[in-house]
């Protein structure tokens, strides 16, 4: 079944909403709206301001992702192996085989008529100029690594808060748990490192389009002539 990308943009901005949500009712249950939070009313009322909120969250995170000395909280960069070549993205390094980098470079020059800057995340757009409208599943990857970078910039969050609260009340056997927090961790390593995955696949993703459409009008010209 086939469901449509729009859906997916929708979750991936809720959902890191809700997170919010879901947290300041657990830290202030007295407020009055969480009474009534099983009404249908209040239900749409809560979807709304968390999507809203989503929306915030989403771009103050690819805002602080810019940040250089903040990126490295947000994306694990991976290691260029032995015959392999990194190419620039627009945020994040993509790294595939010497060969497959070739492939990219040969057809690259071939359609621009000039040598291609691995190290420019501006080639990178005029190759994704080309094969945008050939990419649709790459929107559905890049909203999941989306939420997943700003679900991991709620969980530091949470874990300055928790840390700043054990601080003021001098004591660790406190709410939240010293286990809360080693939990907390745990989401931020597993957050970060499935953000770099996802994010870097779906980077990749126009660089595997582009050779398709440019071994398709290859085999179109030799047909032809």
């Amino acid at each position: 079944m086939n469901i449509p990308l729009q859906i997916y943009d929708f979750i991936a901005v809720l959902f890191p909403g809700i997170v919010l949500i879901s947290f300041i009712q657990s830290q202030h249950p007295e407020v009055a709206v969480w009474q009534d939070a099983g009404q249908v009313g209040t239900i749409a009322v809560i979807v709304v301001v968390a999507y809203i909120g989503g929306q915030l969250l989403t771009t103050l995170s690819g805002m602080l992702e810019r940040v250089k000395w903040i990126k490295w909280f947000f994306i694990s960069e991976k290691q260029v192996g032995g015959g392999q070549i990194a190419f620039q993205s627009r945020t994040t390094t993509v790294i595939m085989s010497q060969k497959k980098a070739e492939a990219v470079k040969e057809a690259f020059k071939n359609v621009y008529g000039y040598d291609m800057d691995i190290t420019s995340s501006e080639n990178f757009g005029m190759i994704y100029s080309i094969v945008h409208d050939r990419m649709a599943k790459r929107d559905m990857f890049l909203a999941i690594a989306n939420m997943m970078r700003t679900t991991l910039m709620l969980a530091f969050a949470f874990l300055f808060y928790y840390l700043a609260k054990i601080l003021i009340l001098q004591s660790v056997f406190i709410t939240p748990h010293v286990a809360f927090i080693v939990f907390d961790f745990c989401l931020i390593f597993l957050f970060r490192q499935s953000y770099s995955k996802f994010k870097s696949f779906s980077d990749s993703i126009p660089f595997d389009a582009f050779l398709a459409w440019y071994k398709q009008q290859t085999l179109k010209k030799e047909s032809t002539s």
